[in-house]
């Protein structure tokens, strides 16, 4: 025990003693803090926002993706598969090719994710503590 931590407390009745009352002492000698600070640490900060823009970004990719599946599909069947006497190879490529601008857009996920969460984190600073 430190000496700043042995003038906390009251020797004969093991009480905290000043205006520091943030750590109790229980029978094991260990410390523990008896409330939890108001501002979370930055670390946890910076996890909640990527989380956050993380799951928005993924929301907006997940329906470009779909759209334009979707979208490339119906336009490649209607050009090459509906008219055909043999549809089934025409059909097949109208549904495979549009996967890959499809796929594409999930290139630039991760680099969004880092490139938005460093914008709002440069916005939030400069706009200091509030």
């Amino acid at each position: 025990m430190t000496p700043r931590e042995a003038n906390l407390y009251d020797e004969g009745t093991d009480d905290i003693v000043g205006a520091d009352r943030r750590f109790a002492r229980p029978g094991d000698g260990a410390r523990y803090p008896l409330f939890m600070s108001a501002q979370p640490t930055q670390p946890a900060d910076v996890e909640a926002l990527r989380r956050r823009v993380a799951h928005h970004l993924y929301q907006r990719l997940a329906f470009a993706s779909f759209a334009i599946w979707t979208l490339g599909t119906l336009i490649l069947f209607i050009l090459f598969a509906a008219g055909s006497p043999r549809p089934i190879f025409p059909a097949m490529l109208s549904m495979t090719l549009p996967l890959i601008p499809a796929f594409l857009i999930w290139v630039s996920y991760r680099p969004l994710v880092h490139w938005q969460v460093a914008r709002r984190l440069r916005a939030g600073s400069s706009a200091g503590p509030s």
